[in-house]
């Protein structure tokens, strides 16, 4: 119901912009627009107006060679945001790839030249990273990040919008630790990290690099110890592919053990809600921006070292494992 609602706001739009190119018998100026849509969600709903703060689009032509970039910043984009295409653009067949969200405290993004650069040299990819051998760092909370490309656009100017549908890279995960009994967890004795090669993107929203040189290790931006809930820390990671390996660790900081090892790709697509099951993994992966992991401990060992752990993901319990000296 709210996407049929979105679209007849944009219908009604449309009608506005047609009816103001007539005013009193003599024609006015018509412009082309670009509409942004974020429905590529598990709500399959428009988000956009609701989640976005930012936007970049670049501007090809049709032999992908670099033209000009709009750029557009709002506390919050109303429901009913058009960009409006420059008058020079008319005539002329484009390419678009819009990027939004690209803050400076987050990525970094190639500065291109119009007539000179392509679509080749666009790339975007997470910054400041902590460098270590075989990658980077990232331990602050990322600018949520979208991507989206349009081919084939030909602007009329007769109030003509196109539509560029974005995918959302930001995945942010919750993790909980608890203990079973009464003994107490605390966060700051534990390390999370996601790994995984996706710290750079190109004009397709595919990634750029080798995966066993370029991998990033994602660490919690927030961790506090609850009374009542346990140990939570929560971080984000950007896109996760299939081809790609995608782990969560988690490190007993002073023994250095690990108590949990896994493929995050496996375990969230066994976790998929029945109403999910039928689409691709990589959609699934696409739509779904928010993960919760619950860790149970279970029982001591003769030492006061962990015996166990439950792994429960978006609520569905999907493996017991066994951890040795923690």
């Amino acid at each position: 119901m709210n996407r049929f609602i979105g679209y007849i706001q944009v219908a009604c739009c449309c009608l506005l912009l047609c009816a103001s190119c007539v005013r009193d018998g003599m024609d006015e100026d018509c412009n082309s627009y670009v509409r942004f849509v974020y429905d590529y969600n598990l709500e399959y709903i428009d988000l956009f107006h609701k989640q976005a703060t930012k936007m970049n689009l670049y501007v090809f032509d049709e032999k992908g060679v670099f033209v000009t970039e709009l750029k557009e910043e709002s506390g919050a984009f109303a429901p009913d945001y058009l960009m409006t295409l420059p008058g020079a653009m008319a005539g002329r067949r484009y390419i678009f790839v819009a990027w939004s969200g690209l803050y400076g405290e987050s990525y970094d993004k190639v500065t291109l030249t119009p007539g000179v650069s392509t679509l080749e040299d666009l790339e975007v990819s997470v910054n400041n990273l902590k460098t270590w051998i075989g990658g980077g760092v990232v331990d602050r909370e990322l600018h949520l990040l979208w991507h989206g490309k349009q081919t084939e656009v030909s602007p009329q100017y007769n109030n003509d919008i196109t539509t560029v549908s974005l995918l959302k890279n930001t995945k942010k995960f919750r993790i909980i630790m608890q203990m079973l009994d009464d003994s107490s967890i605390h966060v700051d004795d534990y390390d999370f990290r996601i790994i995984s090669p996706n710290g750079r993107y190109n004009h397709e929203n595919g990634l750029l690099g080798d995966e066993t040189d370029e991998k990033v290790e994602y660490t919690a931006y927030h961790t506090e110890d609850d009374p009542e809930t346990g140990a939570i820390a929560e971080l984000n990671t950007l896109r996760l592919m299939t081809d790609t390996e995608n782990r969560l660790v988690i490190t007993h900081k002073s023994s250095g053990n690990v108590i949990l090892d896994i493929p995050l790709n496996k375990y969230l697509n066994a976790l998929r809600l029945q109403q999910y099951a039928d689409i691709p993994l990589q959609e699934y992966l696409d739509r779904a921006d928010k993960h919760g992991i619950i860790l149970f401990f279970k029982g001591m060992d003769g030492n006061g070292n962990y015996i166990s752990v439950d792994v429960q993901i978006n609520g569905w319990l999907i493996r017991k494992q066994e951890v040795d000296g923690v």
